[in-house]
């Protein structure tokens, strides 16, 4: 009864994610690690159950484990070796229990025939990966509906993100399948793209956690500080905002607008109702402001502060938009305005309700040249017989000619909006024009004149 006992805590233990890391391994060590240094529990304020997770998904593909326990069984000499181990599937398989061998058994078999389906279905375009790692060609396909780690269901877009195990074992099958549609190196065998998917599938995984991106975001600071360490101290004074703040954002009167964020009080303010509307939005290469991600989407906002707060699972519909699906199509990472012109960060000019640099991407989408604005001219291009004769492929680093007559139409909005933003902030204009006289006077071989400062 005691042994009974022991074996149904063990595996209510296994099944909840919730059992102890065994003393000498690697996780058992990391635990321990950030348990010695109470700092670190700011990047890592979990470590048990998102260790057991990411096993709970390993221990379905344990390639390592299968391969160890065939060769033991054919070279009976290294089964001594084999046996002396923490793997759980060869812990099973030796323990001289019929029942958790066949256990070891079924997790495999499950695994092996999960990840076949899965993987044929992210090549058929059914679930999705993490997307392309321009942020600019990712936002382009977000721009249509388009979400990452989900299911395709008809025209919406259902996130799997936040179930785990599960999550990561269909996360990383999509990866895996992403990475061999879009492999670059055709020469590559076959079995040798498979595998560098299966690793670059694996990483996405284990980094995308949020249970995870703590200690990923501080991995990034130290590789790159001079960019990413401002970035990375952002977060964390975010994160001491509790998150039901930032998710009621979606209800009556709400901010439904991802905002700019450039330091800990804009952080802090993006996350709490009321303050958030007062930093600029983001915006895409249209003009137009980038949403937030919710579980309701449309005009109700009574439903959206009922649900949006509490579920955790993502949801977005496939727009019909036919600007937007063309722009995600051709791949072409479309960049935004510099926000650094004639020697100024536009972000601290003001201008219009926000700063110059705002104000100027606004202006690009709703600025006329003709009677038509960016989003119509882009339209009435698109839907042209002279562009749909061009083909839409891009080979070997060059570009699709559509791409090209897309981005002079980009271009001339972009100037005109400057223009226009310049005629709005006479301070601005002032320091445009001292500006272009300087160069040219240094071109003379003349000094540069004092260029009048910006209240």
């Amino acid at each position: 009864m005691a042994a009974l006992s022991t074996d149904l805590s063990r595996e209510v233990n296994v099944a909840t994610f919730t059992n102890r890391q065994q003393p000498g391994t690697i996780s058992a060590s990391i635990q321990t690690f950030v348990n010695n240094h109470p700092a670190l529990k700011l990047v890592a304020p979990f470590i048990n159950t998102p260790v057991n997770l990411l096993k709970g998904a390993g221990q379905r593909a344990d390639a390592i484990g299968v391969t160890r326990y065939i060769v033991g069984r054919v070279w009976p000499k290294t089964m001594p070796e084999i046996a002396e181990t923490s793997n759980r599937f060869l812990q099973d398989m030796l323990s001289g229990d019929a029942r958790r061998s066949a256990d070891a058994i079924g997790r495999i078999s499950v695994g092996v025939g999960a990840a076949t389906f899965f993987t044929s279905q992210a090549l058929s375009g059914n679930i999705t990966g993490h997307g392309p790692v321009d942020p600019n060609q990712r936002q382009a396909l977000i721009d249509t509906g388009w979400q990452p780690y989900s299911f395709k269901v008809g025209d919406a877009y259902i996130s799997y993100a936040r179930l785990d195990p599960f999550a990561t074992f269909v996360g990383t099958a999509a990866d895996m399948a992403e990475y061999m549609n879009h492999a670059e190196d055709v020469n590559d065998e076959d079995h040798a793209t498979a595998i560098t998917g299966l690793a670059v599938g694996m990483a996405n995984n284990f980094t995308n956690k949020s249970y995870l991106t703590g200690f990923a975001n501080l991995v990034g600071a130290m590789q790159a500080p001079e960019k990413k360490l401002p970035e990375f101290f952002r977060r964390q004074a975010a994160s001491f905002v509790p998150n039901i703040l930032g998710t009621a954002g979606y209800g009556v009167g709400q901010d439904p607008n991802l905002r700019e964020v450039r330091s800990f009080a804009d952080a802090i303010m993006a996350k709490i109702p009321g303050l958030s509307t007062t930093l600029p939005p983001r915006r895409n290469i249209l003009g137009e402001p980038l949403e937030r991600p919710a579980a309701v989407e449309g005009k109700d906002p009574v439903l959206g502060t009922l649900v949006n707060p509490w579920d955790p699972i993502k949801y977005s519909r496939v727009k019909d938009d036919v600007v937007r699906n063309e722009l995600a199509a051709l791949g072409h990472a479309w960049i935004p305005p510099k926000r650094r012109t004639n020697g100024l960060d536009l972000m601290d000019v003001p201008s219009g309700s926000t700063n110059a640099y705002d104000r100027w991407q606004e202006l690009q989408g709703t600025v006329a040249v003709g009677g038509m604005t960016l989003k119509d001219a882009l339209r009435r291009e698109i839907k042209s017989s002279a562009y749909g004769k061009l083909t839409p492929e891009s080979v070997d680093g060059l570009e699709s000619p559509r791409v090209a007559r897309l981005t002079r139409i980009i271009d001339e909005y972009r100037s005109r909006a400057w223009t226009q933003m310049l005629k709005e902030t006479p301070d601005l204009r002032q320091h445009d024009l001292a500006y272009t006289a300087n160069k040219h006077r240094l071109r003379a071989g003349l000094p540069a004149a004092i260029i009048p400062g910006i209240q």
